[in-house]
């Protein structure tokens, strides 16, 4: 038995191989596999073959339906585990065919249920017994297996190619991975169609001409050069040269001679060399085999090459962990990349932390593909919680940018306040408490507090009431609303989220806020508040598409609240290309301790009647300066009560009325320094 490796999919759209002829599948069948949907998508939406189900013409573009299996494991789950049985598709020719490819077409490139890795096997119509179709002894007296490996993408024809004739009549799928945990969905299984391409010469090698490559000289100096043999024989390539304006710059890795198998692509791997070379890059490789007909091919190469002259190459912004322990030392790589040397003429810190950090040292030149680093230090001692706002500035002669900048990502851990509760007024498929498991738990120690976890234990998200499609805001759905509860009154002066997933579109985008203070709780605690009633502030945010990275939000003014409530308006289902969107998600929510001073100009905090039957005022105040309440019944005659109190250290203070009006219908009171 001959075994294969795994062959990657080569896709005729980047070449220029004439339209192909393929042979008619004439049954198909799936021994331990139930279809999802038989009516709509039929086991036969497999082999509807050309015209049908994909282009007749080159490159043949897929055209038709797809089928797929149901969910024995439910949503989310693999296909490939939870079926009981072997994932087993048979082909029927009709009768022993020659063949030299397996051409197939995927099934969704934003759904993980299509086919990727696969085992093709054999048998002939003689093993196929009296039973017919699903009776073959495979692998019996054709002892070739090959395994196979299928792109995510349902559009362009994925060819397979043997290396050899197989004559058979029934040929084997046997579906060993989808592609589960690596894009959205893997439940199901899915195929769009299966075919098998005839060979363009018969007794002979049939070169296809390749389309022009244009080279990424960023990913590297190697490439691979497709070169494509669809004839019934071996291709021989006999010499491989370059011409043009850049041929000194090319070469041939493989050993030439070199034989191509029919239906196989290459490929050519060429090495290039930059030494000297700036700008634009032209040279065309000529391809010489024994092609009867097409002897040689020209295949044009081009690409692009940064400026000859000296490239300086930073990271930015770069990411510094700081502890709050000493003074610290970091190095910032920096290379090379031009083809001339590199001089540094100065390095300097911008910002308005820039007194916190030092430069120590730095390379006064790099030469061609060198490296080095600038050497700084950070004295954290000198800055509080949060970000530090800093950037690197380089000076060179560098020839398109002569200043450049290295942005710092850098602070000190911020203080979090605990959150006591969280409450939403949806139906949860993760759990809403994730939102708020915290510092070291939800999202990293260290600055800038990165999110630690994702799925099912570390983030929410709601479900979804319009049946797994669409947008969840469709169909008037209540918008979701969650509330905090911070335990009591704290000063409020930002808000900070974690997004739901990078590579869905259910991740909350839109929301308000509303706040509420301890007194207006009342007795049932949270849920009983009055949002909006005494601090009407009601900022509005968006917040990031990021699963990752905190997204800060400074409030216009700072309050003081116990409650927070956020109404979600709306996720990035329209906003964003990727799946989802039918439900709405977070990964964490924070508030910072704000540790700056409440705004006196926003005056009166709360007035309430306590326990005892007296009027409490709740205001802003200054430590250490004296207070005096006043009253009014109509706010033009004012009356100074006989009491006074001191500004709390705290941000607010409380001042008493121990003899109020009770019979009065209005009552106005305003807080003075006398």
């Amino acid at each position: 038995m001959k075994i294969f490796p795994y062959f990657a999919a080569l896709t005729t759209s980047a070449t220029l191989c004439p339209a192909l002829d393929f042979l008619t599948v004439t049954d198909v069948a799936t021994p331990n596999m139930i279809e999802g949907n038989p009516g709509g998508n039929p086991l036969t939406n497999i082999i509807e073959g050309a015209g049908l189900g994909y282009d007749i013409n080159e490159p043949h573009t897929r055209l038709g339906g797809t089928w797929y299996t149901d969910a024995p494991g439910g949503f989310p789950s693999d296909y490939i585990v939870s079926n009981p049985g072997d994932e087993i598709i048979i082909l029927d020719l009709g009768e022993d065919r020659t063949l030299y490819e397996l051409s197939y077409w995927g099934y969704a490139d934003t759904n993980g249920n299509g086919l990727r890795d696969f085992e093709v096997r054999f048998a002939t119509d003689a093993e196929g017994g009296d039973a017919g179709l699903g009776d073959e002894s495979f692998g019996s007296s054709i002892t070739d297996t090959f395994l196979f490996n299928a792109l995510n993408d349902q559009t362009p024809r994925q060819s397979f190619g043997f290396g050899k004739a197989i004559t058979a009549r029934y040929v084997e799928i046997k579906a060993l991975t989808n592609y589960f945990n690596i894009v959205v969905g893997g439940d199901r299984l899915g195929i769009g169609e299966i075919s098998f391409a005839q060979p363009t010469a018969i007794g002979a090698p049939d070169i296809v001409p390749t389309a022009p490559q244009v080279l990424d000289f960023d990913s590297g100096s190697s490439f691979q050069i497709p070169v494509l043999n669809t004839g019934d024989s071996d291709l021989n390539i006999s010499n491989i040269s370059f011409t043009g304006p850049n041929a000194d710059a090319f070469s041939v890795v493989n050993t030439i001679p070199l034989a191509i198998g029919p239906f196989l692509n290459g490929p050519i791997e060429i090495q290039f060399d930059k030494t000297g070379l700036g700008g634009e890059v032209a040279a065309t490789m000529v391809v010489t085999s024994d092609d009867p007909d097409e002897g040689t091919i020209e295949i044009p190469l081009s690409g692009t090459l940064p400026p000859l002259g000296p490239i300086i190459v930073v990271t930015s912004p770069a990411t510094i962990t700081l502890n709050e322990t000493g003074v610290q030392s970091f190095e910032l790589p920096i290379s090379n990349n031009g083809g001339l040397p590199l001089t540094i003429s100065g390095v300097s810190v911008t910002g308005s932390d820039a007194d916190l950090i030092t430069v120590t040292s730095f390379p006064a030149s790099l030469g061609v593909d060198s490296q080095g680093e600038i050497v700084i230090e950070i004295d954290p001692q000198l800055a509080g919680p949060g970000a530090i706002d800093a950037a690197i500035e380089i000076a060179s002669n560098d020839s398109t940018e002569p200043n450049t900048t290295i942005t710092l990502i850098t602070g000190l851990p911020v203080v979090f306040h605990p959150i006591a509760n969280v409450q939403t007024n949806t139906v949860d498929f993760y759990a809403a408490p994730n939102l708020i498991s915290g510092i070291g738990i939800g999202f990293e120690s260290p600055f800038p507090h990165t999110s630690i976890g994702a799925g099912q234990a570390a983030t929410w998200v709601t479900d979804a009431p319009n049946g797994g499609s669409g947008d969840y805001f469709a169909n008037a759905q209540p918008n979701p609303v969650i509330i905090f509860d911070l335990g009591a009154d704290v000063p409020l002066g930002e808000i900070n989220t974690w997004g739901y997933s990078n590579t869905n579109s259910n991740g909350a985008k839109d929301y308000t806020l509303r706040f509420a203070t301890d007194a207006e709780g009342g007795a049932e605690g949270l849920g009983d508040e009055e949002f909006g009633s005494s601090i009407t502030f009601q900022p509005s945010f968006e917040a990031a598409f990021s699963a990752n990275d905190r997204d800060v939000e400074v409030f216009e003014e700072p309050v003081l609240a116990r409650y927070v409530e956020m109404t979600i308006t709306d996720n990035w289902q329209t906003f964003n290309p990727a799946p989802g969107g039918d439900r709405v998600g977070l990964g964490e929510v924070a508030f910072p301790v704000f540790d700056g001073n409440l705004n006196p100009a926003l005056g009166i905090v709360s007035s309430v009647i306590d326990e005892n039957g007296n009027f409490a005022v709740t205001f802003y105040s200054n430590s250490g300066v004296e207070y005096q309440l006043d009253r009014s019944t109509d706010g033009l005659n004012w009356e100074r009560l006989p009491v006074s109190i001191n500004g709390s250290p705290d941000d607010t203070t409380t001042i008493i009325d121990d003899a109020p009006l009770a019979d009065a219908k209005v009552v106005l009171y305003r807080v003075v320094q006398p």
